[in-house]
């Protein structure tokens, strides 16, 4: 959801699309699977019409939890110039301080802008020159993932997942598809959508853009407080 230009400048040039395996659905479970009842869930309220799907819920704790030096994972496409080839992927050294970041990235560039959280799993560096670029970001406890894979997070009985052009509502028996509307910060209504949680399995489905009544079939998978895709569990850890 909410990519900003430079994130679909790597979408666009090729970059692997998160896009999962199909799932064959299973009946809604009434509750989250046993091991993850004990999680304490995020008190929140019905979110207003029209607004954010996630109600109260601060995600400025995000920002917080990547105070410091880490090192991640993640394209150098779209944030420096560069020429001749260039592995998809590589380590970048990450300084927060507040709410400014600093990337350096393989070779030695540097970049540096504003990270703010702009969902309960989604974050966003803006550049001096107000382009801007996205990742989803999972926390479980200290640990960290951040990058172009799905993420979700534990929201009251059930889990939000950040999805591009929009987020799945999970309430705990059923889903809803949540599309980022044209007014900034703004969804357009709710659309029911099947899904089922078993075995620690978040399956669900995304409509398809612009191809009514058609959806791509996708999973995360449980781990303590997040939901992670297996892009983003396989290679965007972050590491302290």
């Amino acid at each position: 959801m909410l990519r900003a230009a430079l994130t679909s400048v790597l979408l666009a040039a090729g970059c692997p699309a998160e896009v999962a395996p199909d799932v064959e659905d299973a009946p809604p479970e009434a509750t989250p699977p046993t091991d993850e009842a004990a999680a304490p869930a995020v008190p929140v309220s019905a979110p207003p019409t029209g607004g954010a799907p996630w109600g109260t819920f601060d995600p400025s704790g995000l920002v917080e939890a990547l105070q410091g030096e880490s090192t991640i994972h993640i394209s150098a496409m779209g944030l420096v110039d560069y020429e001749g080839p260039r592995p998809m992927m590589e380590d970048m050294s990450l300084v927060v301080d507040g709410d400014r970041a600093r990337l350096t990235a393989a070779r030695g560039e540097v970049v540096e802008g504003t990270l703010s959280a702009i969902s309960p799993c989604e974050v966003k560096l803006t550049l001096p020159s107000g382009m801007a670029t996205s990742w989803n970001l999972a926390r479980d406890g200290d640990q960290l993932w951040l990058g172009l894979g799905g993420a979700g997070v534990r929201l009251g009985e059930g889990w939000l997942v950040c999805e591009e052009r929009g987020v799945i509502l999970y309430d705990g028996s059923s889903c809803t598809w949540h599309q980022e509307g044209f007014r900034p910060g703004g969804f357009d209504a709710p659309t029911p959508v099947e899904c089922s949680l078993e075995e620690g399995i978040l399956s669900y489905q995304v409509p398809k853009f612009m191809r009514d009544g058609e959806h791509d079939a996708r999973s995360m998978k449980i781990h303590g407080k997040a939901l992670l895709s297996e892009q983003m569990e396989s290679d965007h850890a972050v590491e302290r």
